[in-house]
């Protein structure tokens, strides 16, 4: 279960919360309640400090994608 990181993951820059909610053009309040929910990107602890890696965010953002508004109900 020792699995390495892939060389994607372990690269990816580290964005601060508001970097990641202006990058998801949300406000950084969003990205605050949506950690503490579980919702949201997954992101890492690094001290006291919440980080997202950019992959993290763009696959969060991949699984979000509907080619119409049925579809976000019916997945």
């Amino acid at each position: 279960m020792n699995e390495k990181p892939s060389a994607a993951t372990t690269q990816s820059p580290l964005l601060s919360p508001d970097a990641a909610a202006a990058h998801l053009m949300i406000h950084p309040r969003t990205l605050s309640n949506w950690r503490v929910q579980g919702r949201g990107p997954r992101y890492c602890r690094i001290g006291r400090q919440a980080l997202y890696r950019q992959a993290d965010i763009d696959e969060w953002v991949d699984g979000r994608v509907y080619a119409h508004t049925a579809a976000e109900h019916n997945p």
